[in-house]
């Protein structure tokens, strides 16, 4: 795990721009997050809709909600879903610190 979120720390603004652009391109009824992984000594990285991440992984599905309740307010925050192998989680970063 701790190699995938040094990936991220090293290109947050870049995941930032990446989360950004496929939610304008997807339209607000799209939402989802960013989803990063590693495989075989590889990061991938791919955007997921809401559906698609509760198929893959209910239980950070059921986290994302929760956030997505506690955060009504006007700070745009980008979600990323990190998986190694069985571990995973859900990172959130508020986009306005990385894009300005």
């Amino acid at each position: 795990m701790d190699t995938i979120l040094t990936f991220i720390q090293n290109r947050t603004k870049m995941l930032c721009e990446i989360y950004q652009k496929e939610q304008r391109a997807r339209g607000h009824d799209a939402d989802g997050v960013l989803a990063i992984t590693l495989d075989n000594n590889e990061v991938k990285v791919a955007y997921l809709d809401y559906v698609t991440l509760e198929s893959l992984n209910p239980v950070i599905h059921e986290e994302l909600v929760a956030r997505l309740l506690e955060n009504t307010g006007n700070h745009p925050l980008a979600y990323f879903y990190v998986s190694v192998g069985p571990d995973s989680k859900l990172v959130e970063l508020d986009i306005n610190a990385f894009l300005g």
